[in-house]
């Protein structure tokens, strides 16, 4: 009987054994299925993201997944913390966030996080689960004063204190009236490398520290048919369209005007930046109609919106574009920065053009100063400021890779990425030459 009874104990654990070891591997499929493209838990369905962090050079090894929707990574913030030996508490729906003497609270209720006593809107809604907190990393690093630097190669993006010292020069509203556009500014061709997106955030806080408001003439989808690029922010999920939404995110936090350069600033086999986008004359086989202007202009307008990319002017690819289809512009802008033209952009006014439509004033902004053609323009373009006719705006566009051969980036000993950026840059030539001469930097909507 009482080998019977071991026997019986026996055959017990062993179903125990056996159930269990069922029941371990349903869950294991269920996490395989659902750890692939798509991850989802109570609160979280988003695309999970290849890509690691490393903070001042260290592999922060997480163990759980960081997410990407629309280009923007979120991070478990709360696990990070835990990792650098930082704090994370979650008060009457807020969450005290502490890392190298800062103390950050996030407001969930308002989308906010509140540093030195002062709010700051979120750029997306932090995400609470069960067991952690997500936000954005762009939110992360403004919260602690990070710099990162990114390494599409080895898909991992690197944290570090901020070292680079930047202080925001106070802006004036005296002086004569200046405004600088930054040119055709796209997730493609001269902005296709992780280095040339670190210059242009090094480009953006040299324009910070000088007080300078800037534009930035955006391209919201690049496209190239003959080298089979059509690279869409909304679609294509990779870690340099994360880099570049970053860096507009970026601009944006840095003072920094975005408007819409058309939608793909092309047409047919053209190229984006190099090809025009509307109708100008029967030789452009560009379609005329209004409707063709409304698709465009409204997928750029879809492509901001759901990025969450404010836009506050419209520039038309080269200035090219007749009438009928220029009014669908004028009804969804109130500022056009661009020469008012009638005719395609052959006949130009150098002075502001004030429309009154549609129930309000659209104001047209011109370029007077026009551009500068290169390295070898900058004394052209200092000329130009010199003999500027009194009553025009010393607005001009400049393409900031012209400004690349003048910052050096090295890394430290620390992993740390510093740079030299030489003060006789074109772009350094040019605003102190503005300045010299009396001219204040302005914003396109102080514009009168």
């Amino acid at each position: 009987m009482r080998i019977f009874n071991r026997w019986k104990f026996f055959i017990v654990i062993i179903v125990l054994l056996v159930f269990t070891y069922f029941i371990k591997s349903v869950s294991s499929k269920i996490y395989m299925e659902n750890s692939g493209d798509k991850y989802t838990s109570k609160d979280i369905n988003m695309i999970k993201a290849n890509i690691s962090l490393k903070y001042e050079d260290a592999d922060l090894n997480l163990l759980k997944p960081i997410y990407v929707e629309n280009n923007r990574y979120y991070i478990p913030v709360t696990e990070i913390l835990s990792k650098l030996h930082g704090k994370s508490s979650i008060k009457n729906n807020s969450t005290v966030l502490e890392l190298n003497q800062c103390n950050i609270i996030v407001n969930h209720d308002k989308d906010e996080f509140v540093k030195n006593e002062r709010g700051i809107k979120l750029k997306e809604k932090a995400i609470c689960t069960n067991d952690c907190v997500y936000i954005t990393l762009f939110d992360f690093i403004k919260m602690f004063d990070l710099k990162t630097q990114w390494n599409i190669d080895k898909n991992t993006i690197s944290l570090y204190k901020n070292r680079d010292i930047v202080n925001c020069a106070a802006v004036s509203k005296k002086g004569k009236p200046a405004l600088i556009r930054l040119e055709d500014i796209a997730a493609g061709g001269m902005y296709s490398s992780e280095e040339s997106l670190e210059k242009l955030r090094i480009i953006c806080d040299y324009l910070h520290s000088e007080g300078v408001p800037f534009h930035i003439a955006w391209i919201p989808r690049y496209v190239s048919p003959k080298k089979n690029i059509d690279n869409d922010l909304l679609k294509n999920y990779n870690m340099h369209n994360a880099d570049f939404v970053f860096t507009l995110d970026y601009f944006m936090d840095k003072g920094g005007i975005i408007g819409l350069h058309g939608y793909t600033h092309q047409y047919g086999e053209t190229e984006s930046v190099d090809g025009i986008e509307f109708h100008r004359s029967l030789r452009d086989n560009i379609p005329g109609d209004i409707q063709y202007a409304q698709e465009r202009i409204k997928a750029a307008l879809e492509t901001a919106g759901k990025l969450k990319i404010q836009c506050s002017f419209f520039e038309v690819p080269h200035y090219a574009i007749l009438y009928p289809q220029q009014d669908i512009i004028e009804k969804n802008f109130d500022y056009i920065y661009e020469p008012y033209s009638e005719d395609g952009g052959i006949t130009e006014c150098n002075k502001v053009f004030y429309k009154d439509k549609y129930g309000r004033i659209i104001k047209y902004i011109p370029t007077p100063l026009n551009y500068i053609d290169g390295k070898d323009d900058c004394i052209n373009m200092i000329n130009k400021i010199d003999t500027l006719k009194e009553g025009l705006i010393a607005s001009f566009f400049y393409h900031p890779y012209i400004e690349f051969d003048d910052i050096k980036i090295s890394k430290g000993e620390d992993g740390y990425p510093y740079y030299e950026y030489s003060n006789q840059s074109v772009m350094h030539q040019v605003i102190d030459r503005l300045k010299y001469r009396n001219f204040t930097f302005y914003r396109i909507n102080d514009v009168k």
